[in-house]
C-alpha cells in the first residue's frame, strides 16, 4: 500500500498524521468513535517526537472507555494539547481536562452530569453495580479536581445537585478546565 493511501485511510478515521492531530467527533465507543482506534492512533503518533493535538467534540460515551482514553492521553511521552470545539459533554469532559495544554474554541460548550448506568439483572447484581458506579464517580471527581481549580467534593456535589452542569468557554477558563480560549474566525 502506498503511503498516500495509508494517510488517506488514517485521515478518514480522524487522524491527521502530518499535522499530528486526532479528531474525536461523535460518541466515545460507538460506531462513531471506537475507543481502541483512538488509543491506537494516539500511541502511533506518540512513537515519534512532536506535540500531539486532540480535537474533541463529543456527547460523551462509556465510562470504562473514558478511563482508558484518559490513561492513554496521560501516558504520552509527547506534549498533548486537547482542544474542545462544539460540545464536550459527559465522558468527554475528563478527556478535555487531561491534556498538558487545554484549549476550547469560543463557541464550545462543556457539560457534565451525574453518572448514568444501565443494568439488567437481579437486585444483588444491581446493588453491586451501584457500588461500582459510586467508586467510578469518586474517581472521575478526583480526576476533574486534579485538572481544574475545583475540589473533588465540589465535583461530587455538582454531579449530584445539578442533573447537568453547562459551562461556556469563559466559564471553563475561569474554573480551570482549559488554559486558553481559541478565537476562530
Amino acid at each position: 500500500m502506498k503511503d498516500t493511501n495509508l494517510l488517506e485511510i488514517l485521515f478518514d478515521h480522524g487522524i491527521d498524521v502530518r499535522d499530528r492531530k486526532i479528531y474525536l467527533h461523535g460518541e466515545l465507543n460507538s460506531e462513531e468513535i471506537i475507543c481502541s482506534d483512538f488509543i491506537r492512533s494516539l500511541k502511533y503518533l506518540d512513537k515519534t517526537v512532536g506535540p500531539i493535538e486532540i480535537w474533541i467534540c463529543t456527547p460523551g460515551g462509556y465510562t470504562m472507555e473514558m478511563f482508558a482514553a484518559y490513561d492513554t492521553i496521560r501516558a504520552c511521552k509527547n506534549q498533548v494539547t486537547t482542544v474542545g470545539f462544539g460540545g464536550v459533554q459527559s465522558a468527554g469532559c475528563v478527556l478535555l481536562a487531561a491534556g498538558d495544554i487545554r484549549k476550547a474554541t469560543k463557541n464550545c460548550w462543556f457539560m457534565s452530569h451525574d453518572f448514568q448506568w444501565e443494568e439488567e439483572g437481579d437486585s444483588v447484581q444491581h446493588r453491586t453495580s451501584l457500588k461500582a458506579v459510586d467508586r467510578m464517580l469518586i474517581r472521575w471527581c478526583e480526576l476533574m479536581s486534579k485538572h481544574s481549580n475545583k475540589t473533588k467534593n465540589w465535583w461530587k456535589k455538582a454531579s449530584i445537585d445539578h442533573r447537568e452542569l453547562w459551562w461556556n468557554a469563559e466559564q471553563m477558563l475561569k474554573n480551570g478546565i482549559i488554559d486558553e480560549i481559541l478565537e476562530v474566525e
